[in-house]
């Protein structure tokens, strides 16, 4: 019996696959060529194949035209766009990388058994072609939908999720982040039956693991992620600002790390510029360290060295960082947003806390400065829980299920 053949349309540039979560996706990729025959569509500067050992992984990279690079079109969706400018400069280069695609692979499409996306702009351009769509399956990455869900969503964000989004994924299969993502996508109203959960954040934890000494110097607090406003940097702004300058813990450090914009669109940013107003205005200057990309090792040490891990954000899936930092035995302060309740055990493996309440943050960086003995007993139970519940272990099977179980709407569409 020939083996069954899936085409995944990815969208990463090529240097990028070994990197972060595309190393945790590549490597189950991998894993099930063991039983099917997979091609991965990337981006890069000319179309190359690239193969991945003897057992049926390729890699094809095809160059599209990347708006974002244009200072025009990036200075013309600042201005109309504002903050939300690099989601909306990432949307239209994934339309030109998805409608390219499509037209470049429509033969592997053909043959495919199975078609998986990441790209929301390459479903919905299949959407048109019925014989695609009945082997569609799309991984949402997005945590946006709770904010639809709350009716708290910009007019850009609910054309994208709350009418186009429904619309597009209520016609095909779809692999959410979390139980929390995919009822917040069901009040959306996306079909419970078009809907299977497979959780993403999976880490390898002999990748991620405890490398260095926690700080003893200087409490360290780490940031990791892009510097844009739903990760929610403003807020660890104001509650550093609370933490030092009123509860008097000035023995304390916040280490920044990730792009600014993200995902290719690096920069200056007028979100980044309010931060860094915010940072000097309040005399916290000296508190705050900004380390942009690093290498993976030196990533790792940085989790290891941080006393606590924070990711403030008003909205997200189902964070990597918060599975890394907790690898490498660190604490971590979230907020109640999407898949992060699922990855947190609150008062356990750090803290769940609101969303937008920087006082309660510092209040809670304020208990773990005070009480290094319970801030350095949590870390071990984050590190515990993080490879009992988040390894990397069983995602290919998981995803492998997902692909090719029927049930979930599929058969029906």
């Amino acid at each position: 019996m020939s083996r069954k053949f899936i085409v995944s349309v990815w969208g990463l540039d090529g240097d990028t696959v070994n990197e972060g979560s595309a190393r945790v996706f590549m490597n189950a990729w991998l894993s099930m060529c063991q039983s099917v025959n997979v091609l991965i569509i990337n981006t890069g500067k000319n179309e190359i194949t690239v193969s991945h050992g003897k057992n049926g992984c390729l890699e094809m990279r095809v160059a599209i035209p990347r708006i974002s690079n244009s200072k025009f079109a990036r200075a013309l969706s600042y201005r109309l766009f504002g903050d939300l400018a690099p989601s909306v400069l990432l949307n239209v280069d994934s339309l030109f990388f998805s409608l390219i695609s499509l037209i470049r692979f429509r033969g592997a499409f053909a043959r495919a058994n199975r078609i998986h996306t990441y790209h929301f702009w390459f479903v919905f351009l299949s959407i048109f072609f019925p014989s695609l769509r009945k082997k569609m399956i799309y991984t949402e990455l997005g945590g946006e939908w709770i904010l639809v869900a709350k009716s708290r969503a910009s007019k850009v964000i609910k054309l994208r999720y709350a009418y186009l989004g429904r619309w597009v994924l209520g016609r095909v299969k779809v692999i959410a982040q979390s139980e929390t993502n995919k009822r917040d996508m069901v009040r959306c109203g996306i079909p419970s039956s078009n809907l299977v959960v497979v959780q993403h954040a999976r880490v390898d934890p002999n990748l991620f693991r405890p490398t260095v000494p926690k700080s003893t110097a200087v409490f360290n607090v780490l940031y990791v992620g892009r510097i844009v406003p739903q990760k929610g940097l403003h807020i660890l702004a104001e509650a550093s600002n609370i933490l030092v300058n009123r509860l008097g813990v000035c023995n304390v450090i916040f280490t920044v790390i990730g792009p600014v914009g993200g995902f290719g669109i690096n920069g200056t940013t007028g979100y980044y510029k309010r931060v860094l107003h915010y940072i000097y205005e309040h005399s916290l200057t000296a508190h705050y360290k900004f380390m942009g990309h690093i290498p993976i090792n030196e990533l790792i040490d940085a989790y290891s060295r941080a006393n606590v891990y924070v990711l403030p954000s008003t909205q997200d899936a189902f964070p990597f960082s918060v599975i890394e930092a907790q690898m490498c035995g660190t604490p971590v302060i979230g907020t109640r947003s999407g898949g992060m309740v699922e990855m947190i055990k609150d008062g356990v493996t750090g803290f769940l806390i609101p969303v937008e309440d920087p006082v309660t943050l510092a209040e809670k960086l304020e208990f773990l400065y005070s009480h290094p003995e319970e801030c350095d007993k949590m870390g071990a139970n984050a590190r515990e829980w993080a490879v009992s519940r988040f390894s990397t272990r069983t995602f290919a099977d998981e995803l492998m299920k997902a692909l090719f179980d029927n049930q979930g709407g599929l058969d029906a569409l």
